[in-house]
């Protein structure tokens, strides 16, 4: 499996308009955020990312050196 596969998918999900009310990329597109934690596990990772558990994609995410923002008006989001 390619590796940057993951970051395609990631792109993919954040493409996808209709899916904003779940997972959106900030307003000043430097990041993103998901908003809704259990609708992305069951209804957008199955589509993407087949056989991963939220808990898996947050490490993924670590690993390409996202960071999630711990306090302020972003929190949750990641960059």
């Amino acid at each position: 499996v390619d590796k940057q596969s993951f970051l395609y998918s990631l792109h993919d999900i954040l493409s996808m308009k209709q899916c904003d009310d779940i997972i959106m990329w900030l307003a000043h597109g430097k990041g993103f955020v998901i908003s809704d934690k259990p609708k992305f596990e069951k209804e957008i990772l199955p589509l993407f990312l087949p056989n991963t558990k939220y808990a898996s994609f947050t490490r993924r995410l670590k690993r390409w050196k996202f960071v999630r923002v711990s306090s302020g008006f972003e929190m949750g989001s990641y960059y």
